[in-house]
């Protein structure tokens, strides 16, 4: 519990040892490394994040949510090949994990006045939604939108209100 009170708390890099350290005594338990991972990702820590994701896939191989914050990691490492194929697998296996991202979107945007680490984790988890679901679900783009407005990156967040528009007419 202290990891997730440190990383609350935007003390990143305390947490990610903290977890870490939990690793160490629960090797077989894929949720430390990838709670580690998510504190590297937000601190913008890219390569770490990719390699404890990776450990927690190594002890849950299938686990979808370490699949998708691997496939984040790669896309902030410039290894979209990697992240997009991540993603594919997971929408075209129609893994419902969408809808975690969507609630850690809201859970980071909606806040009464987010730390810079917990816009770039809306926007992080919007655009793993959107991903999932090839662009095909109005509330993930117009989350995306929010994650970017409240990040006051304005000019992405029209171009997501667009893909919203032009999608939300495709569907009448």
């Amino acid at each position: 519990y202290m990891g997730i009170i440190l990383f609350d708390r935007g003390r990143l890099e305390a947490a990610a040892e903290h977890f870490q350290y939990a690793s160490l005594l629960y090797p077989d338990n894929h949720l430390y490394p990838r709670l580690e991972g998510i504190c590297y990702l937000a601190d913008e820590r890219n390569n770490a994040a990719a390699e404890a994701f990776r450990r927690s896939l190594q002890c849950s191989p299938n686990d979808s949510w370490s699949k998708v914050h691997l496939g984040l990691a790669e896309l902030e490492r410039n290894n979209p090949e990697a992240g997009e194929a991540i993603f594919a697998e997971l929408h075209e296996a129609k893994d419902p994990v969408w809808v975690d991202a969507l609630r850690e979107a809201r859970n980071y945007a909606f806040r009464d006045d987010p730390m810079p680490f917990q816009k770039r984790l809306a926007i992080l988890y919007a655009r793993a939604g959107v991903l999932l679901t090839g662009e095909k679900k109005l509330e993930l783009l117009d989350m995306l939108a929010v994650a970017y407005s409240v990040s006051g990156r304005f000019d992405e967040a029209q171009v997501a209100v667009r893909k919203a528009i032009a999608l939300a007419e495709e569907k009448q």
